[in-house]
C-alpha cells in the first residue's frame, strides 16, 4: 500500500461532508475535485519576488516542494519549510480556500500544517 503525502490547496467540491476525490489524467490518479480553479495571477501576487534573476518575477521557490496543477496548489506534506507553510496558509486565508490532507481526508487549518523539522536537511 502506498500513501500520497500531499496537501492540496484550492476550492474543492464536497460530497457527503467530505472533499470529493476522483480519478484524473491518463493514469487515473485520484485527486481532489476542483470546484473553482485558483487564479495563477492571484497566486503570483502573493509570491515573493526573485530579484536575484534580474527579472523580479514571482516564482514558487523549488525548495518549497510545491507546484500549481489543475487549478490548485499541490505540496509535499512533510517537506514544507516554515516559509512555505506560511505561504500555504496565506493562500488559504486570502483566497478563502481549503488545505486538504490527502492521507487523512481532513481539511486542515494553517496552524496544523506540518513543518519540516530540520531546515538544513536538503
Amino acid at each position: 500500500m502506498s500513501f500520497v503525502n500531499h496537501l492540496y490547496v484550492g476550492h474543492f467540491d464536497h460530497e457527503e461532508g467530505h472533499v470529493r476525490i476522483a480519478p484524473s489524467g491518463p493514469f487515473g490518479i485520484k485527486v481532489p475535485v476542483v470546484l473553482r480553479p485558483l487564479s495563477p495571477m492571484d497566486i503570483s501576487a502573493l509570491l515573493p519576488r526573485n530579484e536575484a534573476d534580474g527579472q523580479n518575477q514571482p516564482i514558487i521557490p523549488s525548495s518549497w516542494n510545491m507546484w500549481y496543477d489543475g487549478g490548485m496548489i499541490v505540496c509535499d506534506k512533510y517537506w514544507l519549510s516554515q516559509e512555505a507553510a506560511a505561504f500555504v496558509g496565506l493562500v488559504a486565508l486570502t483566497m478563502g480556500c481549503e488545505i486538504f490532507d490527502f492521507n487523512t481526508g481532513a481539511v486542515l487549518q494553517a496552524s496544523e500544517i506540518p513543518i519540516r523539522p530540520n531546515q538544513n536537511r536538503l
